[in-house]
């Protein structure tokens, strides 16, 4: 894929303290600060590529940084997040947000556009 056929502009925005320019993506309207990201996104994205392998457990992820958080909850049980309404500890701030918001909010963004049933998590919906 060409870069020019992943990026359609670059926008630039000055702050008080430096000028930064976005890049954005021709697919969906998704800013990234510098076309590296935008070319790893689009690899672990729109093609599927999981060049990163756990060597403890061969899974395979698309970012890097993805396999660190995975060795490090999974092979190492650290979980630094606790959620303060239940006993459930997470690796990162995110997971223990998406799950007070499923959890505890009873929050349901994805709906099955067959049947419209509600699912809190997009992986439930596409299992459904």
């Amino acid at each position: 894929m060409r870069i020019n056929q992943i990026y359609s502009s670059t926008e630039k925005y000055s702050t008080k303290f430096s000028e930064i320019t976005y890049v954005k993506s021709v697919r969906r309207d998704l800013k990234f600060g510098r076309k590296w990201d935008l070319l790893l996104y689009v690899a672990a994205v729109h093609e599927g590529r999981k060049d990163y392998e756990c060597d403890k457990c061969d899974k395979k992820f698309g970012y890097n940084y993805i396999l660190l958080l995975h060795q490090k909850t999974v092979h190492e049980g650290q979980k630094d997040y606790a959620c303060d309404k239940c006993d459930k500890r997470f690796g990162d701030k995110r997971n223990l947000r998406k799950h007070q918001q499923t959890v505890h909010e009873g929050r349901k963004d994805f709906t099955c556009d067959k049947c419209e049933k509600k699912f809190g998590r997009k992986s439930d919906l596409l299992r459904h």
